[in-house]
């Protein structure tokens, strides 16, 4: 049990981690073990040394500000590290408003139309804003909301 509680320590010492990604981790490295580790998860969960709550909120931030994704892009990241949908949409709410997002896009517009501009292979407007709304959809941006930042953007 000692073992696995320090490798529990060992891998929150890097980052936060969901409940789920700390299991699968330590699940790899000590597969015969699954009581023993749900005891520690319990027990780190009972202490507040692992919470879903906190590990949702430092992903979002961490994603707006560093990676410029858009909400289904972290939502679906959240889903595969095994966050419930209830709480990934309510952290999502608080965090990250439509506001926010235009500003956000506003900039990633203005870096990718200047670089489909350089590159000089778009013939026309209607290409450029396909490109720009494609880009911005692969980010993970909603496509009315991606759509509408295109339609506000006029360059300069």
């Amino acid at each position: 049990m000692e073992e696995i509680r320090n490798q529990a320590f060992r891998v929150l010492a890097r980052r936060e981690h969901s409940v789920y990604e700390l299991k699968g981790k330590l699940s790899k490295k000590f597969p015969e073990q699954a009581e023993t580790i749900a005891q520690v998860v319990k027990e780190f969960q009972e202490q507040n040394w692992i919470s879903d709550d906190r590990f949702c909120e430092a992903f979002i931030r961490e994603k707006i500000l560093t990676n410029n994704w858009g909400t289904r892009k972290i939502f679906f990241q959240l889903h595969k590290k095994g966050i419930a949908k209830d709480l990934a949409q309510e952290k999502m709410k608080t965090l990250y408003s439509e506001e926010e997002q235009q500003t956000i896009l506003q900039e990633l517009i203005e870096k990718k139309h200047q670089e489909i501009i350089r590159k000089g292979k778009t013939k026309n407007e209607y290409e450029v804003r396909q490109k720009l709304l494609a880009y911005l959809v692969g980010k993970g941006f909603e496509f009315e909301i991606a759509k509408k930042a295109i339609d506000y953007f006029s360059p300069v």
